[in-house]
């Protein structure tokens, strides 16, 4: 019988040190990093990317022009600009080397650029998709 009155003495005292410490710490604010600062310096908000897919549907020198919605944009490319095809394997698709001759009316591409002004768009990567 002592040792069970013991037992329940002990549990007691556990459960009222659990809600004093759990009292004690509910109004302690945690000093966390806002988001915008952190370590003394400035956290820059993460910039969208910038692509733009579409439906060929010309190719005239250096210049793409493909369909987006019901609009004509100018994909502008140079010798830097990286052209990668997609080609479907067994584990899924891969990306190749690819060169400005591949791209044909009316296949798919997303395009990364630098610089656009709405209407023409400097590539940095194409990509021809592969449905």
């Amino acid at each position: 019988m002592k040792n069970k009155d013991t037992f329940y003495i002990v549990l007691v005292v556990l459960i009222i040190c659990g809600v004093v410490w759990y009292l004690f710490n509910l109004n302690k604010t945690v000093s966390q990093p806002t988001g915008q600062y952190q370590n003394n310096q400035e956290i820059s908000e993460p910039t969208p990317p910038k692509f733009i897919a579409g439906s060929v549907l010309r190719v005239e020198g250096q210049k793409i022009f493909i369909k987006v919605g019901a609009e004509e944009k100018t994909i502008i490319t140079d010798e830097e600009t990286v052209i990668t095809k997609q080609t479907k394997e067994e584990e899924g698709f891969k990306d190749i080397s690819a060169n400005l001759n591949e791209i044909k009316s009316p296949s798919q591409i997303t395009v990364s650029y630098s610089e656009n002004s709405g209407v023409e768009y400097k590539a940095i990567r194409i990509r021809i998709l592969n449905f």
